[in-house]
């Protein structure tokens, strides 16, 4: 299923101290679509998600059921949201399956009014294949693998596999904020040229505060990492859905 992620987080910390790190997210593990998808992509044996807006507030899914044995799904997540003051609301679902094989099935189900009225039945499209896009990503003529560099710079070259469009190449750093007594990090990324020679980044992830309450209580902590990474996020078209993907590679540098 896609990647085009609902949120996880973008700093990895100390514990992932391997070397050259690479932080491959597959495409299929989780995705976030506004509408409900007719096509997703999966990995056999892999558990994949697809979270996405339902056309109702309140709606619920009935009736789920897979065209094969060979394709496990269930609802795994629900959410409803009702502000009074914006007088909006939304809802959302998302949707696990595990493909026991390789193939294409398709996963049905019935969407239904709070009011216990049948609304529509929808059907989404499984691809469960185990190729990957990328045929290679290299950092100066290396694949990028666990483990950290001492290089400052490199060329970062892409490669895909028969089938998979390479749409873009984006380089993310850590960008640290400070405000006041506050310290943020955010990852920003920048569109290159595939093939292009790229400075790693040498800032590492911080994040602090120090606050002082009127009843006088003081605290004051300070996160940091030993590396700084650069991020390799890759954007294709995907073979089997033609919809976008992305998967994301880490380079590791150790910083003072």
């Amino acid at each position: 299923m896609k990647t085009q992620h609902k949120h996880r987080s973008l700093f990895p910390f100390p514990a992932a101290l391997l070397l050259f790190l690479c932080l491959l997210l597959l495409p299929g593990i989780s995705s976030h679509a506004a509408d409900i998808p007719k096509k997703v992509r999966a990995y056999p044996g892999t558990v994949s998600t697809v979270s996405f807006d339902l056309p109702k507030y309140g709606m619920v899914i009935k009736n789920l059921k897979t065209s094969s044995k060979n394709l496990v799904v269930k609802v795994t997540g629900t959410e409803d949201a009702q502000n009074p003051y914006t007088k909006t609301s939304s809802s959302s679902a998302t949707l696990s399956v595990y493909a026991k094989k390789a193939g294409t099935y398709k996963v049905t189900f019935d969407l239904y009014y709070r009011s216990g009225k049948k609304s529509s039945r929808k059907t989404i499209r499984v691809y469960a294949a185990s190729d990957s896009a990328v045929k290679s990503c290299t950092f100066n003529g290396k694949p990028i693998s666990y483990g950290f560099t001492s290089a400052k710079s490199g060329k970062i070259k892409v490669t895909m596999n028969k089938g998979y469009k390479l749409k873009k190449v984006e380089i993310g750093k850590t960008r640290v904020k400070k405000s006041g007594k506050n310290t943020s990090s955010s990852i920003v990324y920048k569109t290159i040229k595939n093939g292009q020679k790229v400075t790693l980044s040498t800032t590492p992830y911080q994040y602090g505060n120090e606050t002082t309450s009127i009843t006088g209580a003081y605290s004051k902590y300070y996160n940091t990492n030993l590396a700084a990474y650069t991020y390799v996020r890759v954007t294709y078209a995907d073979k089997y859905t033609k919809l976008t993907d992305t998967v994301t590679y880490s380079l590791m540098k150790l910083v003072s």
